[in-house]
């Protein structure tokens, strides 16, 4: 409870910098992404990206787009995007060959199409790609029309760190 408590303190200060972006005239950007989902956690973040008319993007597991269904729906119908973030998230099987990363996208790719009807071409993979991707692992990726998406903030949540306001 206490790490989501810092999830959504997190969240909360991040969607009062994008309201403050919006109003200065330069244009500036803040992308909100949620991995390792859908969960119960997810609707809770959703019910605050409402509050808040913010859109983000969920990358999930195969398995829990298979186990939440519904919340999946409702990602999609509150107008969030959805990317792939694979099936094993162990980092020692998704970058345990050259074509790993790419079968364990391929098979979200297609959990999410038996589930909600349509592919995607963005993916993340589990614990981002550098160091652990390989450039051949990136370019297979790649030439199968995937978009390989990180991110430039981590809260560390995935460690058991819990991040602070300051720290970001």
């Amino acid at each position: 409870m206490k790490k989501f408590l810092c999830i959504v303190l997190v969240l909360l200060v991040l969607l009062s910098l994008v309201s403050v972006a919006s109003e200065d005239e330069t244009e500036k950007k803040v992308y909100l992404t949620f991995d390792d989902g859908p969960t119960h956690n997810t609707t809770k973040i959703l019910d605050i990206l409402k509050k808040y008319n913010a859109k983000a993007t969920f990358f999930v597991l195969e398995d829990r787009i298979r186990q939440n269904p519904d919340i999946m729906a409702r990602i999609v119908n509150e107008g969030h995007k959805i990317g792939l973030h694979g099936v094993s998230h162990d980092v020692n099987t998704i970058y345990s060959s050259p074509s790993e990363p790419l079968l364990e996208m391929n098979k979200a790719n297609e959990t999410l199409y038996n589930t909600l009807g349509f592919k995607t071409t963005l993916v993340r993979t589990p614990y981002g790609s550098y160091p652990y991707m390989s450039l051949e692992q990136y370019r297979i990726l790649c030439a199968a029309g995937y978009k390989v998406w990180d991110w430039t903030v981590d809260p560390r949540d995935s460690v058991g760190t819990a991040p602070s306001a300051q720290s970001l």
